[in-house]
């Protein structure tokens, strides 16, 4: 099988490229390794890069600017214009699969309009993996309210920090692109329980497939759980600069510096920021406890990273996410609430019986190994494509 990949979300195309080349199938990857995060090799590099500036004022002329761009959907757009003669040249795939509805992230509507015109024009069945902000999670968020999202916090004061995601709904040309991208799609794929959410309302509902995992490389060796030995414990926090209210990292950091107030000989704290992901990964090897987000309802891949090497995870894993999956593992993550006292407690709670972080351990383990093993989710890949 010929499959064409689009865009990038946290290694998901990179993973899943993987494991369909193992299977012997062949794969083009067309990308832009996910921004900062410097994620694979695509085939073909699809990103329009921005300008910077270390004088402040500038900077924030420069953000003013392209938030306008990216407002009036024509951020990238001559960029896309020089880039379509490379675009036309990828042709004769049977399976085209696009990672969310805006695919090339560093372009705006109108560009990303033009380029899949000619992806679409020149390949075959086209499927749509549901996963980061787009029209459908983000309208669906505002006005389906699922219990958690980003937007629990959305307030005019804090319109900053939301007007990357608001832009999909009140941006230029996002909500055609959405329709386009769906109204051509065989099948949409949601990769986390928030997307099934929210693409289950829409009246496409008739395309949406069941949630595949997001995939991810296993360790051949045996991967040790954690067992403690002495104090103190580490906690690992990846925050992302600039989504603290999409994160609540605010909300953990508060918490964690209550703990270490309580408890200075027990924590050791780090705290990691922008940085790419292979050095991000090397960086929580060697902590117990692995923080990522309390706004979400499922758990993403910075999630799995953490609990693949047995981390006791901090992240979203709402009741109606393990009825979903019927798991049969009973703690293997936690389910992490947006409440810092909740949060303070629920750590204070594993600090003072780390014995309890070695059976999370485990869970997390095996529940990683059964639901995102990549051989097993690039299956489910293939057979959801040939069905389409």
């Amino acid at each position: 099988m010929k499959v064409l990949l689009i865009g990038e979300y946290s290694g998901v195309h990179t993973n899943l490229a993987k494991g369909l080349k193992a299977k012997g199938h062949e794969v083009y990857i067309i990308g832009d390794t996910d921004g900062y995060k410097q994620i694979g090799a695509p085939d073909l590099f699809v990103f329009k890069s921005r300008l910077y500036s270390r004088f402040r004022p500038l900077n924030f002329l420069l953000n003013v600017y392209y938030v306008i761009l990216e407002f009036l959907g024509v951020k990238g757009l001559l960029y896309s214009i020089k880039k379509i003669k490379e675009i036309r040249e990828v042709r004769n795939y049977e399976v085209i699969q696009l990672i969310n509805t805006r695919p090339f992230s560093s372009i705006s509507s109108l560009g990303n309009l033009i380029l899949l015109f000619f992806l679409f024009k020149n390949n075959n069945k086209i499927f749509l993996c549901a996963l980061g902000d787009d029209y459908t999670w983000v309208n669906g968020c505002l006005k389906a309210k699922p219990k958690y999202s980003k937007f629990n916090r959305f307030k005019l004061s804090k319109m900053k920090y939301f007007l990357w995601s608001l832009v999909y709904v009140y941006g230029v040309g996002f909500k055609l692109l959405d329709r386009y991208v769906t109204h051509k799609a065989v099948k949409i794929i949601p990769g986390l329980y928030d997307y099934y959410f929210a693409y289950r309302n829409e009246k496409y509902n008739n395309k949406l497939s069941e949630i595949i995992p997001l995939p991810i490389e296993i360790p051949q060796q045996e991967v040790e759980p954690y067992r403690f030995k002495e104090y103190p414990i580490k906690i690992f926090h990846g925050w992302q600069a600039g989504r603290e209210f999409d994160k609540g990292n605010d909300l953990f950091d508060a918490a964690i510096k209550k703990l270490i107030e309580v408890h200075p000989d027990k924590v050791k704290y780090e705290v990691v920021s922008g940085v790419p992901y292979a050095e991000y990964i090397k960086k929580f090897n060697d902590s117990a406890i692995y923080i990522d987000q309390c706004y979400s309802l499922d758990k993403g891949m910075n999630a799995l990273l953490g609990m693949r090497v047995g981390k006791v995870v901090f992240s979203g894993f709402d009741v109606d996410v393990a009825d979903y999956f019927s798991t049969q593992y009973n703690t293997c993550l936690i389910d992490a609430p947006p409440d810092k006292n909740s949060i303070y407690e629920i750590l204070e709670s594993l600090i003072v019986n780390p014995k309890n972080i070695e059976s999370i351990s485990i869970n997390a383990i095996r529940f990683v190994r059964h639901y995102h093993n990549l051989d097993q989710v690039t299956q489910s890949y293939i057979e959801t494509w040939s069905q389409g």
